[in-house]
């Protein structure tokens, strides 16, 4: 799917996932590219409602709850109010060439968060314990992240699958695994 800064989608009012907190933790998973031209911060995979929506007042509690992002450096960030934390918790990644395809991933084993790109740990991720991720029972959005409960980043390139598991994974289990 090609995203042009006006398209993304989103789970339904419904969906069990809007309602998960992910207290034993998770995976979030996507393949992407980035374009030649790519230069615009964009949203992967975000949870709507913002950190005050959670009870959440440090930092900035207009922030979204989670956001798997990549940054105008095409670098990847994960963002997340945790469920013991009153501020967010980032993870970073670094630049990335463009125009072609990576497999990313955030995994949470319930007490931290770790990035991998192309099945390889990165190194920035924090080492302060973040368990879960905040419901209130709002929307996931794929390929857009928002501010203050207002789509702000469309991601512009190309993403592919995503999946979203409720527990940690290895390696040799994600998508990429031969």
């Amino acid at each position: 799917m090609k995203l042009d800064g006006t398209a993304y989608f989103r789970t339904v009012a419904n969906a069990p996932m809007n309602r998960a907190t992910f207290q034993r933790g998770y995976t979030i998973e996507a393949f992407v590219k980035f374009p030649a031209d790519f230069v615009a911060w964009g949203g992967i995979l975000s949870r709507a409602g913002r950190g005050a929506d959670a009870g959440k007042t440090g930092d900035d509690p207009n922030e979204p709850i989670a956001t798997f992002s990549v940054t105008d450096g095409h670098g990847l960030q994960w963002a997340v109010f945790p469920l013991n934390q009153n501020r967010i918790s980032t993870n970073w990644g670094h630049e990335m060439p463009l125009d072609r395809w990576w497999h990313v991933a955030v995994v949470n084993d319930g007490r931290a968060s770790t990035l991998y790109v192309d099945g390889s740990k990165l190194l920035r991720n924090p080492s302060t314990p973040a368990v879960g991720i905040p419901a209130v029972d709002d929307v996931w959005f794929v390929g857009a992240y928002t501010y203050d409960r207002k789509i702000d980043k469309v991601f512009r390139g190309l993403i592919g699958d995503v999946r979203v598991v409720d527990r940690p994974l290895d390696v040799p289990r994600f998508m990429l695994a031969r």
